[in-house]
């Protein structure tokens, strides 16, 4: 394979990738599925710490322009949202915040929390029901235009005693944090090191940063678009000790890659079908019901060292930000 002579860089170990040696596979894409006109066709993967670059590289204007105007959402109207029309959504925030809680149940004050790309915004949901929590603060960065106004929408309605904010850019959040969430958001980055270095200047001290992304899924599914970078459990660990963190625990959770249902196992057409009839049905099946089929269908809350997702908890390494006051 030809590389266009380009200088390519490690988003992790920051190792030229032309000097130090890469090996490449097929980017797995399904082009008939989305009209977006430039999709890379190699992933490049680092020698040393194993990421995977997707190439070519598409600008950040593209990018901008995709996830900006509902390109990934799929959005067109403002509106509540709720658990019970997201399942499988809010399945995977319930998972998430089962790492998240025993550590912030450490600290002995009102919580503020920061959630980069959240999404409809359900792991903040869990945390402002958990009795056993006082969530004070969520602040939202999220790129969605339509999405941002059902947050605010959501949040108003929903949670009027938590105080909300909710931005299109880390940039425009000021103060700090005792939580920051960046789920299914690192993949999406070709400087996923930047991003997480900014994050760790927004923590309060004491405070922790919480990420989760595929494990290596392009070995399993059949379209990753639009992701550009690709961690295994290794190169994941080395971007948070890089970026200033020291890791409290990382794991992979969910089936077996090749068992997933959003893979290519032998079993994907009966899990879709099952799939559909359960998505169908949702708003007469009750959510805590929801909550444990999708638990079963991806394995959400199953550590497995094979699973199809990594979780990583980090917390701010002695002598970083040290000067900067509490939010």
């Amino acid at each position: 394979m030809i590389i266009e002579k380009t200088l390519l860089i490690c988003p992790v170990c920051s190792r030229s990738l032309e000097d130090s040696g890469f090996r490449t596979v097929k980017y797995p894409t399904d082009l008939s599925r989305n009209s977006f006109l430039s999709k890379p066709h190699s992933i490049l993967f680092c020698s040393s710490c194993g990421v995977g670059v997707a190439f070519p590289k598409l600008s950040d204007e593209q990018l901008l322009e995709f996830y900006s105007q509902s390109g990934y959402w799929n959005n067109s109207r403002v509106e509540v949202l709720l658990p019970r029309k997201f399942p499988g959504h809010y399945a995977l925030s319930t998972a998430r915040w089962r790492i998240i809680k025993p550590v912030i149940k450490k600290i002995t004050k009102a919580i503020s929390m920061l959630d980069i790309g959240a999404g409809q915004g359900f792991l903040g949901m869990v945390a402002a029901k958990d009795r056993e929590i006082c969530l004070d603060s969520y602040y939202i960065v999220e790129k969605d235009n339509v999405l941002r106004e059902s947050l605010k929408k959501t949040w108003h309605k929903g949670y009027p005693k938590i105080k909300l904010k909710v931005e299109d850019s880390l940039e425009a959040i000021e103060g700090q944090f005792d939580i920051i969430i960046l789920s299914n958001v690192l993949e999406h980055l070709y400087r996923p090191k930047d991003m997480l270095e900014k994050a760790v200047e927004k923590l309060a001290e004491g405070g922790y940063i919480f990420a989760d992304l595929p494990n290596q899924d392009y070995l399993f599914k059949l379209d990753v678009f639009p992701h550009l970078t690709f961690f295994n459990k290794l190169s994941l660990q080395m971007l948070f000790e890089k970026s200033g963190l020291s890791l409290q625990q990382i794991a992979c959770y969910g089936r077996d890659m090749q068992g997933s249902p959003a893979g290519r196992g032998k079993n994907r057409v009966i899990f879709k079908i099952l799939e559909n009839l359960f998505y169908k049905l949702r708003f007469f099946i009750p959510v805590c019901i929801s909550k444990r089929f999708y638990q079963w269908y991806y394995g959400t809350v199953t550590n497995n060292p094979q699973g199809t997702w990594i979780r990583a908890l980090g917390k701010r390494s002695r002598g970083v930000n040290e000067s900067s006051n509490h939010y």
